[in-house]
């Protein structure tokens, strides 16, 4: 996944979570297109670094395996 696919998974994940509690303010489930660009590279950045840390997760479990 690239920077935005990851960014607009952390937004949807955020959406869907915000619905769930009943919360609608319009800046909490505005859709990624209705973002600014800071909010969007915010959302980049927690999912590359979600990203990362399942990544680096990832490899620690397999080096634990061989």
């Amino acid at each position: 996944m690239d920077r935005e696919e990851l960014g607009k998974l952390v937004r949807r994940v955020w959406v869907e979570y915000c619905l769930e509690i009943g919360d609608t303010k319009p800046s909490h489930i505005a859709p990624w297109e209705e973002l600014s660009e800071a909010d969007k590279e915010a959302d980049r950045r927690i999912g590359v670094a979600l990203y990362d840390l399942a990544a680096k997760n990832f490899i620690e479990n397999i080096k634990v395996k061989f």
